[in-house]
């Protein structure tokens, strides 16, 4: 019997008849668990496989006790099995990364789109589509592609956990019409995580705005906090989601009753029922975008082996009178007595790109009471204004009871997110910035 993975090969001696039947009737894709008993000798360890025990030849390094799960690849008198390891934590964030990068939307685009929506009159919906297409980057100009895969018709659709409630198992609504009731309060909860601008920003404000952020919604339900977990903007993606999908699969089951192969009504191939249709794909689209751009920022929070350092990266959404603007985060908190110093050490880089300001960073450092900024703008005149700001910035600290260090406004070239991210998501802010 032969036991392999990609690094090495485990032969396996076997003794008693009733193991070497008992492995002859092996079938490959079986599953074969085993524990490993002891290191008989440098390259040999003896496992147990049910009652039966049996020495196997390896230059993997396994300890007594160590469970094993294996794969039978090929049967017969001298069977071969793969020897399967469950992946490692980054292993694992490496996939969840490579499927959300490419589907993540920033807040900004996401927040604007459903602004859009739900402040557009009933009327006028069935006009948005082009305009919320167009806004998304999904348009010919913006990405070079001819068409969304949503306005193909191609939306794909995945089967619900549960069946859907009674109140959301209605037809979608024409374009024409307003959006359902349900999916107006989805939208509207969302967009309610938008902080309004109303004068300064407060550090409560931020608190809960860190908190609701998507970051913690897992760990909220998992110790049983739901109130918390109900205001979650991730948890709010995706309900809409989750009910978007409820009237997506219900105009689907509409269309297939309209088959060719019957009497198709005239109102279920209007251009309105299409409009309708693709404006609800592409909000599925710009939600489940919104949940994927979580993903990377709870993924780009979790501890590091080269850093001890915990760091929280969000995205704080910012109410402007005709838009919605972001603010990307990454707070720091350094290992106390790091280099010899006392106390915690808190760093707090923000990206922006507001007009006409353009691209620009913000790093703070708070090393006790101390307080340090360095301003990076990409535009000259935004780094003066920034320069020319300086002197009230340091009366705001001194107010604050913060003894100010030094603080630096200068032009220059922010650097670019890390090569790990799709350029048409800028707003990630790379590690080594």
């Amino acid at each position: 019997m032969l036991v392999s993975n990609q690094l090495s090969q485990l032969p396996l001696q076997l003794s008693k008849p009733d193991l070497q039947k008992l492995l002859q009737n092996l079938q490959p894709g079986q599953l074969v668990k085993a524990t490993v008993v002891q290191q008989v000798a440098a390259n040999a360890v003896q496992l147990k496989i049910g009652a039966q025990e049996l020495l196997a030849y390896t230059r993997l390094q396994l300890t007594a006790g160590q469970k094993l799960t294996m794969q039978v690849t090929k049967g017969g008198e001298r069977p071969e099995l793969n020897l399967l390891q469950a992946p490692t934590s980054s292993e694992l964030q490496s996939r969840v990364l490579r499927q959300a990068l490419p589907r993540q939307i920033p807040q900004a685009r996401l927040f604007n789109a459903l602004q859009m929506i739900a402040t557009t009159p009933p009327e006028l919906l069935q006009k948005l589509l082009p305009e919320l297409l167009r806004k998304s980057g999904l348009d010919q100009g913006a990405t070079g592609r001819t068409t969304s895969p949503l306005q193909a018709g191609s939306i794909p659709l995945q089967k619900q956990p549960a069946e859907p409630s009674q109140s959301t198992t209605a037809s979608p609504p024409a374009a024409g019409k307003a959006l359902p009731p349900d999916l107006q309060k989805a939208i509207l909860a969302i967009l309610a995580k938008a902080l309004p601008q109303t004068g300064n920003i407060s550090a409560p404000q931020i608190r809960q705005a860190l908190l609701n952020s998507g970051l913690f919604l897992e760990a909220n339900l998992a110790f049983g906090n739901p109130v918390q977990a109900a205001g979650d903007l991730k948890a709010n993606l995706l309900n809409l989601s989750l009910l978007l999908r409820v009237y997506l699969q219900s105009r689907q089951r509409l269309q297939q009753a309209n088959s060719p192969s019957q009497p198709q009504g005239p109102k279920a191939a209007t251009g309105d029922s299409r409009a309708a249709l693709q404006l609800l794909g592409e909000l599925l689209r710009q939600a489940e975008g919104g949940v994927a751009r979580l993903q990377t920022h709870q993924f780009n929070s979790l501890p590091t082996e080269e850093s001890s350092a915990q760091t929280w990266r969000f995205e704080l959404p910012i109410q402007q009178p005709n838009r919605i603007d972001s603010f990307l985060i990454r707070l720091e908190r350094e290992q106390e007595g790091r280099k010899g110093q006392t106390g915690t050490t808190w760093k707090i880089t923000l990206n922006f790109d507001f007009s006409p300001l353009g691209p620009i960073e913000a790093r703070l450092s708070l090393r006790g009471e101390e307080i340090s900024a360095l301003f990076l703008a990409e535009q000259a005149d935004s780094a003066a204004l920034l320069s020319q700001s300086l002197p009230r910035l340091s009366e705001a600290f001194a107010r604050a009871n913060l003894k100010v260090g030094q603080l630096h406004s200068q032009q220059g070239k922010i650097d670019p997110p890390s090569s790990t991210v799709p350029s048409a998501t800028p707003f990630l802010l790379d590690e080594k910035a």
